[in-house]
């Protein structure tokens, strides 16, 4: 048991110290901290693999997303946890989030099942957490109704919530949905409330960002500028999202042709994603040089950053609308140029990137079509419900109205009976006064029965005390004469041993037990009868052992009684439990108590 729990407090030793190890980012300790992980996975309790395969979720997120899903999905397996279940479907689905662009279906799925295992749980902050996840993905699918229908359940759930963050995030994804859904100005609103949520630069940023892209929709440039400069004095401060203000900025006066605005802005940009870690976004950038240098009537450079997009992107199942641009507008300049072939070869190109995005909008939209569907069965599968619910409703009126009209005819059958009744009232008084002093009576004789037996009880206590005391006694004088100094030694060990002698045949005298047993029967008439009639093979020690057990003597003052050793009666006592056919656990008096008769 010791060992057990020893393994259990080191299992969750080691995944603290991997995930400190980790957080830390020593990579020294790295692989060690893994090994570990994955060996408590491997050996541990049900418990304790839950954690380690949850933690190598997370340590893996940054390392190996396949792996990390993998054991996400071994968490799963090995908890009932509801609130747990949603936190590992929520994981899953930022993982996902990264591996565009199909996968954005797949997250979309994991919020879902964790806003489902969230509603089982029955926190309202944790669900609402959950559903602006959702809307997240909803959004990122094209499903910005269903995004502003689970962003408007959060705000429900959390209305009376004083938390800052989460009234941050609710304001913020629901003018995120209304912007989706077009309806800038209303998306703006919601992006000054938010504001006046957000707690550090970068949420101050990212909501200055929101509301310089619904301006620019708007087509206010001066003011969308005006905020995109906001958010970039922001982003300096972090050092996180610059490209976003730069992206930002560029554009904003591209709109209103300003070319070297637009072109420092877009440097900045070009800059800020060459030193980043991370160059996915390149491309963004090149067909950004593209348009300005389109814009500003320098062909040539605008044609060496559209094919420097197409170039610089590599992700091929992606149905990027940039690319597909860049081909358009690579054809619109070689055909100014008068190169007819080119401009046709790029035009089939911008063919194809445009069927696969029309293709992948028919799907998205198809889903959706699907899903209303779904909505629309569901809702018509309620209306007819609800009209089976009030065809019920009516069934039960009847049924009410029925069990009113048995009722009147039951108290009219009961007033009827009443009438009768009223005959016997005065007879069942007097049997009922004669019953009750017939039943005081009883109390009365049981009272002084119950008394005696009670006395006789303390009785038997007293004489078995008496007994024990008897026995003390004639063993303490049996001592003191062994201290006798008087005689010569002879004669002393002579009458020391005839005196010794003598207290012990008094001792192993049978009368006191003949007086016990004649106490003990005066009380429990038949105990002893019934004992050894259904135990025929009984011996007197078991019967002496029997009957102090009911008296519930122990081991000690039994032996006093019986003069032997206490150790010799529990082994009298593990005897007598094998006669009565018992188990060593079994309690034995209960089972002797299965003799013994109340008094009448």
């Amino acid at each position: 048991m010791n060992t057990c729990r020893l393994k259990r407090v080191l299992n969750r030793y080691l995944i603290v110290l991997a995930l400190i190890l980790l957080q830390q980012n020593i990579l020294l300790g790295q692989h060690n901290a893994i090994d570990s992980l994955k060996d408590v996975f491997r050996n541990g309790s049900s418990k304790s693999k839950l954690q380690a395969a949850y933690s190598l979720g997370r340590v893996y997120s940054s390392i190996n997303r396949d792996s990390s899903i993998l054991y996400y999905s071994q968490a799963l397996k090995n908890t009932t946890s509801d609130s747990v279940k949603a936190e590992i479907h929520l994981a899953k689905a930022k993982i996902l989030v990264e591996k565009e662009p199909t996968s954005f279906v797949l997250a979309n799925q994991e919020n879902e099942k964790a806003v489902y295992f969230a509603r089982q749980h029955k926190s309202n902050e944790f669900l609402a957490m959950c559903l602006l996840q959702l809307s997240t993905s909803q959004n990122r699918i094209g499903k910005s109704n269903l995004a502003l229908t689970s962003i408007l359940e959060a705000k429900r759930l959390i209305e009376l919530n004083t938390n800052s963050q989460v009234e941050y995030n609710v304001q913020n994804k629901l003018g995120i949905a209304y912007f989706n859904s077009e309806d800038y100005e209303t998306a703006i609103r919601y992006f000054k409330t938010a504001s006046s949520f957000a707690q550090d630069s970068n949420q101050v940023g990212m909501i200055h960002i929101n509301m310089a892209g619904a301006f620019l929709k708007l087509s206010q440039t001066d003011s969308a500028i005006y905020h995109y400069k906001i958010s970039l004095s922001h982003f300096l401060k972090t050092r996180r999202n610059l490209d976003t203000a730069y992206t930002g900025l560029s554009q904003a006066y591209l709109s209103k042709n300003q070319v070297d605005s637009a072109l420092y802005y877009c440097q900045k940009w070009l800059n800020y994603t060459e030193n980043s870690e991370t160059q996915y976004n390149q491309y963004s950038v090149y067909f950004q040089f593209g348009k300005i240098y389109q814009k500003a009537g320098d062909v040539f450079n605008a044609e060496q950053y559209f094919l420097k997009t197409i170039s610089s992107f590599h992700d091929d199942k992606k149905h990027n609308s940039k690319i597909r641009d860049a081909y358009a507008l690579l054809s619109e300049i070689n055909a100014a140029k008068g190169n007819y072939k080119k401009a046709y070869d790029f035009l089939k190109e911008f063919q194809i990137q445009n069927d696969s995005i029309l293709a992948h909008t028919n799907k998205t939209k198809l889903n959706e079509l699907l899903e209303l569907h779904e909505f629309d069965t569901s809702e018509k599968e309620l209306i007819l419900q609800t009209k089976e619910n009030e065809k019920v409703k009516w069934q039960n009126r009847a049924l009410i109205l029925l069990f009113a009209f048995c009722i009147i005819i039951g108290i009219l059958i009961l007033l009827l009976i009443r009438k009768k009744l009223k005959r016997y009232k005065i007879q069942e008084e007097n049997t009922r006064n004669l019953f009750q002093q017939k039943n005081e009576a009883f109390e009365l004789e049981y009272s002084m029965l119950s008394k005696e037996f009670n006395q006789k009880k303390q009785d038997l206590v007293s004489y078995s005390l008496q007994l024990i005391n008897k026995k003390e006694l004639l063993v303490a004088i049996a001592q003191e004469l062994r201290n006798l100094n008087s005689l010569t030694e002879s004669e002393k060990e002579k009458s020391i041993t005839n005196l010794i002698s003598a207290i012990r045949s008094s001792l192993g005298n049978d009368k006191d037990w003949d007086n016990f047993r004649n106490y003990f029967e005066s009380i429990h008439s038949d105990f002893f009868l019934r004992l050894n009639k259904q135990y025929p093979k009984l011996t007197i020690t078991d019967n002496r052992i029997a009957a102090l057990t009911i008296l519930g003597l122990d081991n000690k003052q039994a032996a006093a009684i019986l003069d032997v050793e206490p150790e010799s009666i529990k082994i009298a006592k593990n005897r007598l439990k094998k006669k009565l056919d018992l188990s060593a656990d079994d309690d034995l008096r209960k089972k002797l108590n299965e003799f013994i008769s109340e008094p009448n």
